[in-house]
């Protein structure tokens, strides 16, 4: 019987000794499989007592979200510099917070992930609240229009659909998790991977969907494994101009690529690194530290 206790959830376990510690303070107990039990002549508080406090913690625990605060789930969530870390597989999975520009993705095997819409315009580059546009600007200040006509060129190759984004406004569309892979630009030593995650069309504005997350991460896996890189750095997907919830798009981006990682093709993979925005050291980040915790938690549990 408590072989198979200690395999439940920490307060189903809690739960269960207190109630048995209960138990145990008011019952004496001679046979418990056939329930032979006999009431004691005076209670045995210290058991009592004990009992109910389990109860009662296990009770809080089931209320506030238990998969949170699984002793052994939490264990293997270690606090890192700027964040927190698991392990899957062979990969370290990081959730750090800070801006993707302020980050070194110089080296021979990094890749950095930057979201993009799926026209791959002026938007995305000149908009300093963009991860794109925060990195682009930072590194290609004096080039972005050198740049540009490298994207277009590839673009050039691609196929497209013409379609009005805004009132008799039109635009060609590539289509989400179309990929344009920079490598070493502009005499740099950076692999940047553009990645459109964001739709527009008249009517609906600038959105993303979930499903979009998992097609840009896959994409993402498939670009380390073409040209053998084995660190990634990339912000939160689709959180910002696209509307998903950033906990979320976090959330779907660390299922994504813990689905990536089980492939054969993954276990090359040294460290993928998402990057939770925060403006400063001072500020308030994107997502709390809780809900960095419980989606981490909830990976580590359930894949």
């Amino acid at each position: 019987m408590f072989t198979e206790l200690f395999k439940q959830r920490f307060h189903v376990i809690l739960l269960v000794l207190g109630f048995l510690l209960v138990l145990a303070g008011i019952f004496t107990i001679k046979d418990f499989s056939k329930f032979d039990v006999s009431a004691r002549s005076q209670l045995v508080w210290s058991s009592v007592i004990i009992g109910v406090i389990l109860i009662a913690i296990a009770i809080i625990l089931n209320v506030l979200g238990s998969e949170t605060f699984e002793p052994l789930t939490l264990s293997k969530i270690k606090t890192i510099d700027r964040g927190y870390s698991i392990i899957k597989g062979r990969t370290c999975i990081n959730v750090i917070f800070g801006r993707i520009e302020e980050f070194d993705c110089s080296s021979d095997d990094c890749l950095v992930v930057l979201p993009a819409n799926e026209f791959f315009d002026d938007e995305c580059i000149y908009d300093k609240r963009s991860s794109l546009g925060a990195f682009i600007q930072r590194h290609f200040y004096a080039d972005i229009v050198k740049l540009q006509k490298l994207v277009q060129k590839q673009l050039a190759g691609y196929q497209f659909t013409d379609v009005e984004k805004e009132p008799g406004i039109y635009g060609k569309s590539f289509g989400i998790g179309t990929c344009i892979f920079l490598n070493k630009p502009l005499s740099t030593s950076l692999r940047i991977a553009m990645l459109s995650v964001t739709t527009k069309r008249v009517g609906e504005g600038l959105r993303a969907e979930a499903r979009n997350i998992f097609d840009c991460v896959f994409t993402a896996h498939r670009i380390m494994v073409d040209y053998r890189l084995s660190r990634l750095y990339i912000p939160v997907i689709g959180s910002g101009h696209g509307g998903i919830r950033p906990e979320l798009a976090l959330l779907c981006m660390l299922i994504s690529f813990s689905e990536a990682l089980r492939k054969p093709s993954g276990h090359h993979l040294q460290s993928v690194s998402i990057v939770v925005f925060e403006s400063s050291k001072t500020s308030v980040p994107s997502i709390s530290r809780k809900e960095i915790k419980k989606a981490l938690a909830f990976v580590v549990e359930n894949s």
